[in-house]
């Protein structure tokens, strides 16, 4: 497929299944604002790309394309080099703190 098609090809995943049209953009925004909260205690982040593709970026520059929220955590952790999880006590607790 020639990335044109890639771009607007529609693809849906589970996590927008029974959103009412016109308002999918509005909750891939919020769904990016969550994840990037977890992400940058680790100095990573998560964009959207033209509504379809999201570009997940790395301290050192390094970027990766996701498809899908499916495929972010593994390519997280090629990038990183070890697993992470977003559900760790940790990572709970530093949220917490940060937004107290």
């Amino acid at each position: 497929m020639c990335g044109l098609c890639g771009i607007f090809g529609e693809r849906t995943h589970w996590s927008t299944q029974g959103v009412a049209r016109g308002t999918s953009r509005r909750q891939r925004f919020f769904r990016l604002q969550a994840i990037n909260r977890v992400l940058s205690l680790i100095h990573y982040n998560i964009r959207d790309f033209s509504g379809t593709d999201y570009v997940l970026s790395a301290p050192t520059g390094a970027q990766s394309m996701v498809k899908e929220m499916g495929q972010l955590w593994q390519d997280l952790e090629k990038m990183r080099g070890r697993p992470l999880d977003p559900l760790n006590p940790a990572i709970i607790q530093a949220m917490r703190e940060r937004n107290s």
